[in-house]
């Protein structure tokens, strides 16, 4: 008896939480409802190579911090992309091409309508796997109006 009662409280707390969550964190909660899980590095040694070609294992939190921070600066940083020094045999791969039209992209980044979004997921498969969002097809068409209006 007093384990079925401590089950109910149990119950009822997590429903009382994941309420506060709508509100607070959706992001938390959809990744509470879809079991998702995330794998967090832990970056505690570095190895690196110096000017004289000599491997170096970095262990000092100061250190492989410093290093981290200048690889990922170096890895992400914005290119400055010269396309008038392209070699000739890839000037006309990045030319524009003249059997498209232009007008094409103007609405690319129109929300689709109602009917677009219906015909759509009519179109897919139930029984694909879902992407990153880990949202199933299924789970989309299930949904309510204002949830798809969302998704739109």
């Amino acid at each position: 008896m007093k384990d079925k009662a401590c089950k109910e409280a149990t119950i009822k707390r997590r429903i009382e939480e994941r309420n506060k969550m709508i509100t607070t964190d959706q992001r938390k909660m959809i990744n509470n409802i879809l079991d998702k899980t995330y794998s967090k590095i832990n970056l505690d040694r570095i190895r690196i190579t110096t000017d004289t070609q000599e491997e170096t294992l970095l262990n000092s939190k100061d250190e492989v911090q410093t290093e981290a921070i200048n690889t990922f600066s170096a890895l992400f940083r914005s290119r400055n992309h010269k396309f008038e020094n392209l070699p000739e045999q890839w000037k006309d791969i990045y030319e524009p091409r003249a059997d498209i039209n232009p007008q094409i992209y103007d609405r690319l980044s129109d929300t689709p309508t109602e009917q677009e979004w219906n015909e759509m997921l009519n179109t897919t498969n139930d029984k694909s796997v879902p992407g990153i969002s880990n949202i199933s097809y299924k789970l989309i068409k299930k949904a309510g109006v204002k949830v798809n209006e969302l998704f739109r």
